[in-house]
């Protein structure tokens, strides 16, 4: 499970992972969490992506943060305050919030001057 959040600072993605158990009831994995922080001064970009998959042409949403050293953290369509956090970022780039129901391809959200 992810959730985001847009701050002064920057973006934070939240992860959470549950424990993984056997067939046999054995703890595989414990249950971990994990914050991946983006400031704004490291993002070079951040970019909305709409893909199309086959065989019945569903949506699958991402958002993808890129570092300013070539590392990027992506944040999925079913990722917690998904809609609120693009709103935020392209309110950050002085733009329009794109409409998640009817945007197609991709979208660059913020980029660093």
């Amino acid at each position: 499970m992810q959730s985001l959040s847009v701050t002064d600072a920057g973006v934070e993605v939240h992860h959470a992972e549950p424990s993984l158990i056997s067939m046999y009831g054995k703890e595989m994995r414990p249950a971990r969490e994990w914050v991946a922080n983006a400031v704004w001064e490291e993002i070079s970009v951040i970019w909305l992506q709409v893909l199309r998959l086959p065989p019945d042409d569903d949506r699958s949403i991402s958002l993808e943060i890129v570092h300013v050293n070539g590392e990027s953290i992506v944040a999925g369509q079913d990722a917690q305050g998904l809609a609120e956090a693009v709103a935020a970022i392209a309110a950050r780039a002085g733009n329009p919030a794109p409409d998640l129901s009817t945007l197609d391809g991709e979208v660059t959200l913020w980029k660093a001057c």
